[in-house]
This record gives structure tokens, C-alpha cells and sequence, in this order.
């Protein structure tokens, strides 16, 4: 039997192949690369835009590419494509690839805190979480629970994961320091760089 060949010009077409070429279902894609199911999906059907560092650190070794330059190029190349850019560096699969990758991706300030340490032992809950955000049970999602068990952490372990498919990222607002509510709307629209004119001031909580 020869051997498959992909036929697919979008990220999600090459992405589906590839992974049924690997002899992986959505949920063991998932779990190689830290996504959850229903994220897997969308990328699939090209419903999600695609997080260049992510395809070349997690899904090009999941998907056993290291050694297959041309399909390794091929998926960067297209996830580039599915978020509107192009890579300008000359990429080498394997060692170097995530390398080269990087170098664009980081280049770009991320609006969302570095944690000092890796999350560990949470995933089910981060996939959970996300999956809520992208299958739309409603526009807020609160985290409740003691202080100091996590929630926070956990916050941005999902925003770091969706952040790459909403056009303008992820913003992470502090706002412990705040005493009074008034303050509120006004200092998530500061930071969020929203103007308001006097007539229209912001929603009092």
C-alpha cells in the first residue's frame, strides 16, 4: 500500500491528515500537546487560529515530524498562513526548529505575566476551563475557592492556551489593590487602552 500523501492547503486539513497519519485520535492529540479535545477540533475545521511556537515545540514531535523536514515545514508554513503571516526565516526541522520559530513569536510582548514556576498536576481542570471558553457557556467565567488554592495560577494557565486564537490576545488585570468598586470599570478600560467620552462614562458595577 503506498504511502499517504497530503493533499490539504490549510493548517487544519494538513493538521487532521498528520494526525491520523500518526495513528492518533483527537483525544491522544490532545493530551500529547496539552490542548483539549474539543480545541483540537477546532483547529481542525480551521475555527481557531493556530499558536506557531506551540505547533513547532508540541505538535511537530507529536506528530512524529522531526525527522520529515518538508511535512514539518510544511505545518509551521501553514500555521503561519492561518494567522494572517509569513515567516521570514529559513527553518530547520528538528533541534533548531523551535528555535527559529521562537525568534518571531517571543519577539512580541506577552500581555500576560511569566508564573515562576510551572503549573503542574492540573491539566484536567485547564482543559476543563477551556473547553467551557471555547464551547461558549456564557461571556464570564468566575474561579471561586479559598485564597491561596491556585486560582489565579490557573487563570492564566488558561489564558496562556486561548490567547492564541482570539485576535487580540489575552490582557491580565490586577486588581487586588483595588478598595473601591467604583474603580473598577474604569481601571480594566485604562489598562485595556478602551476610551470613553463623558458622555458615555463606564458601566458602575
Amino acid at each position: 500500500m503506498p504511502p499517504m500523501r497530503p493533499t490539504a492547503n490549510s493548517f487544519g486539513g494538513l493538521l487532521r491528515h498528520l494526525r491520523k497519519r500518526a495513528g492518533l485520535t483527537q483525544s491522544q492529540l490532545a493530551a500529547a500537546v496539552g490542548y483539549s479535545v474539543s480545541f483540537i477540533s477546532f483547529l481542525e475545521q480551521d475555527r481557531r487560529q493556530p499558536d506557531i511556537a506551540s505547533v513547532a515545540q508540541k505538535f511537530v514531535p507529536a506528530l512524529h515530524l522531526q525527522h520529515d523536514d518538508h511535512l514539518a515545514k510544511l505545518l509551521i508554513e501553514l500555521a503561519a498562513a492561518a494567522r494572517g503571516q509569513r515567516l521570514t526565516a529559513s527553518i530547520t526541522v528538528q533541534r533548531s526548529t523551535t528555535v527559529t520559530v521562537l525568534e518571531e513569536v517571543e519577539s512580541e510582548p506577552s500581555p500576560l505575566p511569566l508564573p515562576p514556576t510551572q503549573l503542574v498536576g492540573r491539566d484536567a481542570e485547564i482543559q476543563a476551563l477551556c473547553a467551557r471558553i471555547l464551547d461558549h457557556h456564557g461571556r464570564l467565567l468566575t474561579l471561586t475557592g479559598p485564597p491561596g488554592v491556585g486560582k489565579t495560577r490557573l487563570a492564566l494557565a488558561m489564558a496562556g492556551q486561548l490567547r492564541p486564537i482570539y485576535r487580540d490576545g489575552a490582557c491580565f488585570i490586577p486588581l487586588a489593590q483595588l478598595d473601591e468598586s467604583a474603580l473598577l470599570a474604569p481601571t480594566i478600560l485604562t489598562l485595556l487602552q478602551i476610551e470613553t467620552t463623558d458622555r458615555e462614562p463606564p458601566l458602575s458595577t
